[in-house]
């Protein structure tokens, strides 16, 4: 379309046929109206046709959030590194991307805490998604003891290795998180019947528990 041709009820129509959740399907909205805002602003253009486009970011579904017996079920069936992995996460809350691009020399089991300076999309090294995420995160002793026998069995310990190393590239990336997903989590939450699970659902279960605790 150019720029004169877009109208209001045309880009609502192309959002709902995004199989997208509502909450993206809004930033993309939002996206769309600052740069039509823009636009105006270099007097490239005298309308803003998102200004009147309607999507809203109200969950379609209910969350999946895990309880304490359920972890612990899904951590008893994976096999190492996924359940390290999703220990990991769920004593976290680091989302997947950050997780994966841990390095053994991010884990200070002196001082008790994970550097967290880097993030994987894609195979793609780059930053954080916000500097918040560049804080050190607590190690909890139960974690480090986790990670400390992980580090003893992998073919990759050293302190420049990932920590979750893919063998298939020979340690040079981390895994796929999609590949990692569908090979070791899927296939133990269908055993114990937890549906609509993800690498967000640690993420999300380890906010909860924390509210939970106080």
């Amino acid at each position: 379309y150019k720029l004169k041709d877009v109208r209001s009820v045309a880009v609502e129509e192309w959002l709902r046929s995004l199989k997208l959740s509502n909450g993206s399907k809004a930033k993309m909205r939002n996206i769309m109206h600052a740069v039509f805002n823009h636009a105006i602003r270099w007097e490239w253009h005298e309308r803003n046709p998102i200004t009147h486009v309607r999507q809203s970011a109200k969950r379609s579904k209910v969350p999946i959030v895990l309880d304490v017996e359920e972890i612990a079920a899904l951590l008893q069936l994976l096999k190492e590194p996924a359940r390290t992995a999703v220990f990991l996460d769920v004593m976290t809350g680091l989302r997947v991307g950050e997780l994966l691009a841990l390095k053994w020399n991010d884990i200070d089991f002196a001082k008790s805490q994970i550097s967290v300076t880097r993030s994987i999309v894609m195979q793609h090294i780059g930053d954080c998604k916000t500097e918040a995420s560049r804080k050190p995160v607590p190690l909890d002793s139960r974690l480090a003891d986790a990670l400390s026998r992980w580090q003893a069995i992998s073919p990759y310990p050293q302190p420049e290795d990932w920590v979750f190393a893919s063998p298939h590239s020979n340690g040079r990336l981390p895994y796929w998180p999609g590949a990692f997903y569908r090979a070791h989590i899927l296939p133990a939450a269908k055993i114990l019947g937890i549906e609509g699970i993800g690498w967000h659902t640690f993420r999300r279960t380890y906010a909860t528990l924390l509210k939970a605790n106080g």
